[in-house]
């Protein structure tokens, strides 16, 4: 059996899914993104908090904000704190898992990770705003932003968590077409289609449940720690039902909470 297993958001969550109300002007949509680092390589700290990476940089004139650096979010998004640091752009509508809210789009004029000497930025960058009074809560600590693809895409990018880096290197530069993995401490994964035909696709793996039911995995670095199986491929699978042990819960997202049941796989 084939399938894609629909990610629930647990704890907080990334954006899965953008689609704009309103087309942009032929203006706008000639501005290309310009992506920039101080240095061949760049390594920015961060904070690692509840299995979540949040980093610090400025947006417009703001500085010394918090990010989350999360792969399942297709753009950034901003608190509507920040919404009048960029000039506005039709608004979008944000596919959650628990649900579906309007959100507002601005475009950046700078978008900024890192402080000090080396840092990594994008120009002319869009972005969403929504209220992200939620994730802050659920974190306790104040968020001002999420990271998503489109700027990740300007560099390649390693997450060291022992070190708790975020290393930015130029692809001009750098390629991983030489790495080989050992299968003990470092592995290689391909990457598959999400079949989402936007500029920046969420980040999927093939992978599998017990019961040799095999599925694709969003690799989203934005969500607490916990891997989601949608409902009904977790029954099909065994993990829950028959008896299995679980509890119930509840999760956030960026604009909505729902319920949810967590499990302990005997494998992935």
């Amino acid at each position: 059996m084939r399938g894609t297993v629909q990610r629930g958001l647990s704890g907080l969550g990334a954006l899965l899914f953008l689609t704009t109300l309103s087309a942009t002007s032929r203006a706008q949509s000639r501005l290309v993104t310009e992506f920039r680092m101080d240095a061949n390589v760049v390594e920015v700290p961060f904070l690692y908090l509840r299995h979540e990476i949040l980093v610090q940089g400025s947006v417009g004139n703001n500085e010394n904000v918090t990010l989350l650096f999360d792969t399942g979010a297709t753009e950034p998004v901003l608190d509507t704190a920040l919404a009048s640091n960029g000039y506005n752009l039709p608004g979008v509508m944000i596919q959650e898992a628990s649900g579906v809210s309007l959100a507002g789009s601005v475009l950046l004029d700078g978008l900024t990770i890192g402080r000090g000497p080396r840092t990594v930025r994008a120009h002319n960058i869009r972005a969403l705003t929504a209220d992200l009074s939620g994730v802050s809560r659920a974190l306790g600590i104040r968020i001002d932003g999420l990271i998503g693809l489109s700027f990740m895409s300007g560099f390649v990018v390693e997450v060291d968590y022992e070190k708790h880096l975020l290393r930015f290197l130029s692809p001009r530069r750098s390629t991983i077409a030489g790495r080989l993995p050992d299968n003990q401490s470092t592995f290689l994964f391909q990457f598959v289609n999400t079949g989402f035909k936007g500029a920046n696709s969420p980040l999927s793996i093939s992978g599998a449940l017990p019961g040799a039911f095999d599925y694709n995995f969003m690799v989203d670095t934005g969500f607490s720690g916990y891997i989601s199986v949608d409902h009904s491929a977790a029954e099909l699978s065994g993990l829950i039902g028959n008896g299995a042990e679980h509890a119930l819960g509840t999760g956030a997202g960026v604009t909505h909470t729902f319920s949810s049941e967590r499990v302990r796989a005997p494998f992935l």
